[in-house]
């Protein structure tokens, strides 16, 4: 007899070729047909799309959690534009004994000082030493270092500085600690935000100088912090997901796929759907010019996992009915025709899951969903097109298969203990579930991004430090402009900035306020033979002009104002150092902010901005309305599961798996932390289309158990238990398996989605045996043909 090139019989072919199959079964019949035309064209395709692979880009900048087009992103441009980047390094010096008013610690601050001029890119460096402090002698201005270089100080000197250093508040509580105890040194830079090796650069130079120091001055701790530290961490965490997350997902994945189907030519099958779905998906994302951050990093992970999900349901099915007496082939076309609806159905409401993060504020969410969304529709087109080609080719003989038997047995088992136990198990979930519904309502939308970062990395270590000791742990920026050149000369709008000034400095999160205004103050005050009673703004724009001018006159290299004031003069820009507030702390915070420009400053245009504040604040949006897109895709899943089992009854009864796993992971947060972060808001739109899987499965094979003519509704759900019982709970493993992974992750956004997705999961898997299956014995409705 002769044979296909797959290794069958001739005869056996004949018998999947188009016939009365459906349609599906016809498609799949054609794909085993002309299988290496379809695996040429599969692999042609794959290959393009991943050509696009070198043009991947990474984005470290917090810009990249703003919309374009946002008020958020034009506030920062608006900034970033008229001002000094605040692209920043900003060290922490704190001696272990006494305070830094000593002339060895004095003396490293100055080495310190000098040496960070010499790091990549370094435009400006401020710190107690080189403070151009201002004094009055006569009618002469005199500017200089606030210490002296290379100085033999006395005591008096010392505490002649001291005094200067702690009275100026230019100075305390920003570049010296109110006690003296620690001080700073802040770096700024200039470089092309969207270069992450340029930013790597500066940060492994700024490291390599912190320890330089740390190590030949064993009195006196060191650390860094700044945005170029804060950028630097997102970007070693991605790459950190990327190349270890990545690789021990994939591991323990695969060790889940060869411990549940047991046979190498099955997993080859799973894999290489998940292979060929995360290329194509990485590479396509490449041509359309999105950039990976660092919260899109984990999206290969995610797009792994469930591309597994879509093939072992078709390769468990193969198995099964090979086991039962078919040929490869038949087994193949007849698998599909089963699971097509069920698959299809699952891809579906997976993409709407992650769509709905295009209501999200944080762009990186934006494309989380999407890429994800393409990967999930791609693993579907190859699981339902190269799949079939694929076993078709292998070696997978009848004799050879076994499949998970052993554990269908089980889950028939369980199947037969929950009908029999069909009331006790629907209380006691529904109990669990009221339990669970009662504790999600202690839960409040909060969050902080400190909490992302990972606590051992150097730049949270350098900012508790700061926080602690010195100065704030976040910034708040803010613009005002006089609308005319020279306008901040301007007595009345002078008076503006001050009153601004004053009341932030009221505010019980604000540690420190650096504005133009206690400058021209102190040139007030010494063009007055520095007599206290002159500490007070200029009473005419000549005199505020004048006295700018002649202190940036004596002003040295890189000590100029361009941090305060912009370049025609027009604006000028304030910088709140503020503590560590949550989301809900910063959207009060900003609320007030905003009210008082508009009563008080109403024709002064203002911009704000900040990575913390704005990026907090935008937190706060972000998860209301992911929490509002859910209620949408509830209810668009509901009617899609209300449309493909044509009842009503059904596709309640599979919303309820759907709904109840999120209140199950939503009480559990409320028992814990009464809190709903980002991650939490992420974990529905992840979920949603992801656990309906489960009750979509089993309500097909529920129906296609009395469609065939099951003695009875008990008779079905048995079946359904057996057939896909086993499918169901591999896809709980792997997907829970590499969901987890993620828990791993040094991006605490990353860590928490994964963590809270997979109990989800689990918690899905079981209310789908538990609940969702003794609820269809209620349903009485036939299910339509």
């Amino acid at each position: 007899m002769s044979t296909n090139r797959g290794g069958e019989p001739a005869v056996q072919r004949r018998e999947t070729e188009p016939s009365a199959l459906t349609p599906v079964g016809r498609l799949v019949g054609w794909v085993v047909k002309l299988r290496w035309w379809v695996l040429a064209v599969s692999l042609l395709f794959t290959a393009l799309a991943a050509s696009g692979l070198p043009s991947i880009s990474l984005n470290h900048s917090y810009k990249a959690f703003l919309s374009p087009g946002s008020t958020q992103l034009d506030a920062l441009e608006s900034i970033e534009q008229n001002f000094v980047k605040e692209d920043n390094v900003f060290f922490v010096i704190k001696p272990k004994q006494g305070d830094v008013f000593q002339a060895d610690v004095l003396q490293l601050l100055w080495e310190l000082t000098d040496a960070a001029w010499q790091l990549p890119h370094a435009t400006r460096v401020d710190s107690l030493v080189n403070f151009q402090y201002s004094s009055g002698q006569d009618d002469d201005l005199i500017v200089q270092n606030l210490v002296p270089k290379n100085a033999s100080l006395t005591p008096s000197e010392l505490q002649a500085i001291r005094d200067k250093a702690l009275t100026d508040p230019r100075l305390r509580g920003l570049l010296v600690a109110d006690d003296g105890g620690a001080a700073g040194i802040n770096v700024l830079f200039h470089y092309e935000d969207q270069d992450p090796q340029e930013n790597l650069a500066v940060e492994q130079a700024a490291t390599a100088l912190q320890q330089q120091f740390a190590e030949t001055t064993a009195e006196v701790e060191i650390r860094h912090m700044g945005v170029v530290s804060a950028h630097a961490a997102t970007i070693y965490t991605a790459w950190h997901d990327v190349k270890t997350l990545f690789s021990l997902a994939g591991v323990l994945v695969l060790l889940g796929l060869l411990v549940f189907l047991r046979r190498l030519v099955a997993v080859a099958a799973c894999l290489g759907v998940t292979l060929l779905s995360i290329l194509a998906t990485v590479g396509l994302v490449g041509y359309a010019g999105l950039e990976f951050t660092v919260m899109t990093s984990s999206a290969p992970i995610v797009i792994m996992t469930l591309a597994v999900a879509d093939s072992i349901h078709i390769m468990l099915t193969v198995m099964i009915l090979m086991r039962d007496g078919m040929t490869k082939q038949q087994a193949i076309v007849s698998s599909l025709e089963r699971n097509f609806l069920a698959v299809l159905l699952t891809t579906v409401t997976t993409a709407i899951g992650f769509f709905t993060f295009n209501f999200s504020e944080f762009n990186p969410l934006v494309d989380f969903g999407n890429i994800v969304a393409l990967g999930i529709v791609l693993a579907f087109l190859y699981s339902v097109i190269w799949l079939p080609a694929f076993v078709a080719i292998l070696p997978l003989n009848p004799e050879s298969v076994s499949g998970p038997g052993r554990l269908a047995r089980q889950l028939e088992a369980l199947g037969n203990w929950i009908i029999g136990h069909r009331q006790l198990t629907i209380a006691a979930s529904g109990a669990l579930c009221l339990i669970a519904a009662i504790a999600m309502t202690q839960n409040r939308v909060n969050d902080s991004m400190f909490e992302w970062f990972d606590e051992n990395s150097e730049y949270l270590i350098g900012t508790s430090l700061a926080a602690e000791h010195l100065t704030g742990q976040g910034s708040l920026i803010v613009s005002m402009n006089s609308g005319t050149s020279g306008g901040i000369s301007d007595p009345v709008f002078l008076q503006k900035v001050e009153a601004f000034s004053e009341w932030l400095r009221q505010r019980d999160y604000v540690r420190h306020v650096a504005t133009y205004t206690d400058t021209i103050k102190r040139l007030n005050q010494n063009l007055h033979g520095d007599d206290d009673a002159a500490y007070r703004l200029p009473e005419s724009r000549e005199l505020a002009a004048q006295y700018l001018l002649l202190y940036e006159l004596s002003l040295p290299y890189g000590q100029d104002l361009a941090t305060q004031i912009n370049l025609d003069k027009s604006g000028v820009r304030i910088v709140a150092t503020i503590t560590d507030m949550n989301t809900i702390q910063i959207r009060s915070a900003l609320n007030v902010l905003d009210a008082w420009f508009s009563e008080n400053a109403p024709d002064v245009e203002m911009h704000r901005t900040g990575a913390t504040t704005e990026i907090n604040y935008l937190m706060y949006e972000n998860m209301i309305a992911m929490l509002q897109s859910a209620a949408v895709a509830f209810v668009i899943i509901g009617l899609c599961l209300v449309a493909t089992f044509r009842s009503v009854t059904q596709g309640l009864i599979g919303m309820t798996g759907v709904v109840m796993p999120l209140v199950m992971m939503f009480g559990l947060l409320g028992l814990i932390s009464g809190e709903v972060g980002l991650a939490a808001s992420i974990v529905i739109g992840v979920s949603l289309g992801i656990v309906v899987d489960n009750s979509v499965h089993l309500i097909s094979k529920f129906n296609m158990g009395l469609r065939s003519g099951a003695p009875s509704r008990a008779d079905a759900l048995r079946q359904a238990f057996r057939t896909v019982g086993p499918a169901l709970f591999i896809n709980t493993t792997v997907l829970g398996t590499g969901f987890f992974v993620l828990a791993f992750s040094k991006y605490g956004a990353n860590a928490a989605l994964g963590l809270l997705s997979a109990l989800t999961f689990i918690f899905a898997l079981i209310l789908t045996f538990s609940l969702v299956a003794p609820l269809l014995l209620l349903s009485r409705r036939k299910p339509a043909q």
